[in-house]
Parts: structure tokens; C-alpha cells; sequence
């Protein structure tokens, strides 16, 4: 830039005008960069960034060292701020679009990079025949108890948790430190079932920065008690026919009730504890005979139970 001064003068006796002019230095743009968390608003360090132009030049490119970047003398204009890698554990941002204005003062210009969250998703299925089993509660927890989610399986089988941080960071420094370990914590397995694995710890784990959210799946079992019945002739151990038989619980109620075809039956789903097999009509040429109690253990093994009829006789 230049600037004139006119001031009134004489020339060899005669009114003349003088001009004078002075350069002025332009005054270079600042433009500073900074490449922070999006949770906590740190700088962080280890991002590559570059400015383009409108055409798509690259005017500057560096890797951010955890302070804002001053980069100077950039032609006033339209620009990109893009970042062509992220930091472990981090998402690459969008471009920023940013205009710099004609001036020395310093203009700010900031980036955002999100943390990777993650996922999971439960199948719940019988440990026996692999049916997808709806009405299991979970509880997703951190290492100190604390319950962060809550899922219930649908008729598919089928739950998802929230989005959840997958690692930690540094407070000050928004650093990757370590993954965090979770526990999927079964508190309440469907109607009829047992809950086999209470407790199940899981992590999540980066895969790039270009993936904003990982998801895990996790297949859990459940088990139902099996009690095998069987109603066998005393003489000679047969399965027999035609025996009314019910199985009561501690408070009389009948949980099970059934006329015996000569195979043993098979009764799932009993809660563990203890129970009476009730012979209420034996078949013909047989004796009822007294009830058998017996224990139901909290186990997915067949436990065994056998009533046997005695003959009737003639006097």
C-alpha cells in the first residue's frame, strides 16, 4: 500500500503543488488453528491437518503437537481446515470452511475430533436347542458397579445397549490411555430359565479413524432344570402306563401333572428346590403308591427321579 501527500509549493518564482508519497507494508494475516477434543475442549496432539485454498492447493500441513497453530501471511480468502488423520482413538472431523479477512489481527479457527464409542448387542438363546429366548435383563456396568444401561431381550432374542465411550482419556492432555472394561451383568434370565454366566466383562476396541462407532455381540445361554420321571413296575423296572402322576411344590401347588406312557418324562424348567412326585391313580393291577420327594438342584444336568408300583395280589 502507498498513500499521497499534496501540499501547495512555488517553482522558480511560481505557485506550484508537491507530491509526496509513502509506502506503507502490508500487514501480514494470522490465522490460529486449533485441533481439540470434542468431549473436554483440550488440544490434542497427533492430528494431521492441512489448509487448502478454493482451488484446492495446499497452502500449509502439519501435525498438531497439543498447542494451537499460527500460521501466517495466508492470502485473504476462502479455506479449508482438513484432516486427513486422526488420533488414536479419535474420528476424523469434516472439513471446517473458514474465511480469511484482510487484517493483522488474529483470527481463530477451530476443529473438533470426536471419540470412537461402541456398542453391544446380546443374542439370548436355550444352551440346549439354541431358541431365541425374549424377557432376559441385563445391566451394563463400569469396573465400579455403576449401572450405565439397561436391556431387556425382545421376542428375537435380541437387545442393544447405548452408545458408550470405548477408552479413556487424558484429562488435560485428551491422550488415549487404555481401553475401559465393561461387565454385562445378567440380573434376571427368562421365565423358566437359570442365568449360567452372571457376570460377563467385555471391551471394545478401535479399528480407525474413520469408524465412529464399533459394536460387539455377545451370545449368552441359559439353562433349564430337567427332571427326568420315571414310573417303573417294582417286580421288573418297565416303564409302565397309565399312572396319574403330579409333581407339587413346597406350598402343595401342582407344577406338573401328566399320565405316564411307558417313557420316562421329561419336566423342564422346575425352579431349584424341593418338590413331591403324587401318584394320584396307578394304572390297572397296581398299587398307588406313597409319594417320593425329591430335591431339584440348580444344575442344567438331567436329574433323575424314578416311582416304582407294586403289583396288586390276591389274598
Amino acid at each position: 500500500r502507498f498513500a499521497f501527500e499534496i501540499e501547495q509549493a512555488s517553482f522558480e518564482g511560481k505557485d506550484a503543488l508537491q507530491f509526496t508519497h509513502t509506502f506503507i507494508d502490508k500487514e501480514e494475516t494470522k490465522v490460529l488453528i486449533s485441533k481439540k477434543s470434542f468431549t473436554n475442549a483440550v488440544d490434542i496432539s497427533g492430528a494431521t491437518l492441512q489448509v487448502l485454498d478454493a482451488s484446492g492447493t495446499v497452502k500449509a500441513e502439519w501435525v498438531s503437537d497439543g498447542t494451537a497453530k499460527l500460521i501466517k501471511s495466508l492470502e485473504p480468502g476462502n479455506y479449508i481446515l482438513k484432516e486427513t488423520r486422526a488420533p488414536f482413538g479419535y474420528v476424523v472431523s469434516e472439513n471446517v470452511p473458514f474465511t480469511v479477512q484482510d487484517t493483522g489481527e488474529i483470527q481463530k479457527v477451530t476443529m473438533y475430533d470426536k471419540e470412537v464409542k461402541g456398542y453391544i448387542e446380546i443374542m439370548k438363546v436355550d444352551d440346549d436347542t439354541d431358541a431365541l429366548l425374549a424377557g432376559a435383563v441385563f445391566e451394563i456396568r463400569d469396573n465400579a458397579g455403576t449401572v450405565l444401561d439397561t436391556l431387556t431381550t425382545d421376542a428375537n432374542g435380541y437387545a442393544k445397549s447405548d452408545e458408550i465411550f470405548i477408552c479413556t482419556y487424558d484429562n488435560s492432555t485428551g491422550a488415549y490411555q487404555d481401553y475401559i472394561e465393561y461387565h454385562l451383568v445378567e440380573i434376571q434370565a427368562p421365565s423358566g430359565y437359570r442365568i449360567e454366566t452372571p457376570d460377563t466383562p467385555f471391551t471394545f476396541e478401535y479399528v480407525n479413524d474413520t469408524t465412529p462407532v464399533v459394536s460387539l455381540r455377545k451370545t449368552v445361554g441359559n439353562y433349564q432344570t430337567k427332571v427326568e420321571v420315571s414310573k417303573k413296575s417294582f417286580t421288573n423296572s418297565v416303564e409302565i402306563s397309565g399312572a396319574e402322576l403330579q409333581i407339587l411344590d413346597v406350598s402343595g401347588t401342582v407344577v406338573a401333572e401328566w399320565t405316564t406312557d411307558g417313557t420316562a418324562k421329561l419336566i423342564k424348567g422346575l425352579e431349584p428346590g424341593d418338590y413331591t412326585l403324587k401318584e394320584v391313580r396307578a394304572p390297572f393291577g397296581y398299587l398307588v403308591v406313597e409319594s417320593v420327594k425329591f430335591t431339584v438342584e440348580d444344575t442344567g444336568e438331567i436329574q433323575k427321579v424314578t416311582m416304582y408300583d407294586k403289583e396288586a395280589k390276591g389274598s
